[in-house]
């Protein structure tokens, strides 16, 4: 299983602007592949949901992030720095992905008994 921080960096270094998150939608759908989820749900050309699904009928817990960054110059020192220039995570969806997978980690070594946990990592609209 791949570690959560060096996805969070590989995430980092590499954001990409809204409806272009094509990368960052790979290496996110890299990262679940491991953990079996139930259905994987291509929505538009970026966007994902992956689906835990419980052995009886019960409610649906949904968790969202956004995938993309922003237009903006990433001005430190970090090794994990944005590489693409002019556009960084300053936004903290990178973060914010990176919970949502490692909740993915937990979900799939306990998964529901009842209804079903839907991890959705959206695409913007324009």
């Amino acid at each position: 299983m791949r570690n959560i921080i060096v996805l969070r960096q590989e995430l980092h270094k590499y954001p990409e602007l809204s409806n272009k998150e094509f990368e960052t939608s790979g290496r996110i759908a890299g990262f679940f592949e491991n953990l079996c989820p139930d259905k994987i749900i291509r929505l538009g050309p970026t966007g994902l949901a992956f689906v835990f699904e419980g052995k009886e009928n019960g409610k649906t817990l949904m968790f969202r992030t956004e995938l993309d960054a922003l237009p903006i110059t990433e001005v430190n020192n970090l090794t994990y720095a944005s590489a693409n220039n002019g556009v960084a995570h300053s936004c903290g969806h990178d973060g914010h992905m990176v919970i949502i997978s490692g909740l993915a980690q937990k979900i799939a070594d306990h998964r529901p008994f009842k209804g079903k946990v839907v991890l959705l990592f959206q695409l913007q609209r324009k």
